[in-house]
């Protein structure tokens, strides 16, 4: 008598095989998900993952990631040609990047971690204009990112300047305040 495979093992194996199964799915899609432009499907896993990259990084290289990721998403731009809604979306996300380098920075505590951050970030802002240059965006849009990457450079040289002299004047306010704190005490 003739009797053909049985797949009786998956019957066996299926609260495991299942799982695993979406497991190695979604490990794939979000592998997959890296190497999209806007206008993709996987797209949004892209930018979910860059996303989470920006949340997990410590407060004082977040700035730093913000900074390379809105470089990595402007990169993607610059290839894409079509998609126009999914384009104009991923440079509004952009610009709230940009805009919120500032504010990453003066959020950390240490003054001289502060300014080593801005004065890094400084440095990779540079190509940042030549980039939207390139990128395939309506004029708005180019203005509208031009205009946010020059307030954003503005805030961050504004704020390295006034940290700087901050941390240059240090021993003076320091003497200031210990001729307080003895004034205080006498």
């Amino acid at each position: 008598q003739f009797k053909l495979a049985g797949w009786s093992f998956i019957s066996r194996y299926a609260k495991v095989l299942a799982p695993s199964l979406l497991a190695i799915f979604l490990v794939f899609s979000f592998v997959y998900a890296q190497f999209t432009l806007p206008g993709n499907v996987f797209y949004p896993l892209k930018t979910l993952a860059q996303n989470i990259r920006i949340y997990l990084a410590p407060a004082n290289q977040r700035p730093v990631v913000r900074l390379e990721i809105a470089k990595a998403r402007l990169l993607d731009l610059m290839r894409v040609e079509n998609h126009q809604k999914a384009v104009t979306l991923v440079a509004q996300k952009t610009r709230e990047n940009l805009n919120n380098i500032p504010e990453d920075i003066k959020s950390i505590p240490s003054k001289k971690v502060s300014l080593l951050v801005s004065q890094r970030v400084q440095k990779n802002y540079q190509d940042l204009p030549q980039i939207v240059e390139k990128t395939h965006l309506p004029s708005e849009e180019k203005a509208k990112l031009d205009q946010t990457i020059k307030d954003t450079q503005e805030k961050v040289l504004t704020y390295t300047f006034d940290t700087s002299e901050e941390l240059n004047h240090c021993p003076s306010s320091l003497e200031s305040q210990l001729v307080k704190l003895s004034a205080y005490f006498n």
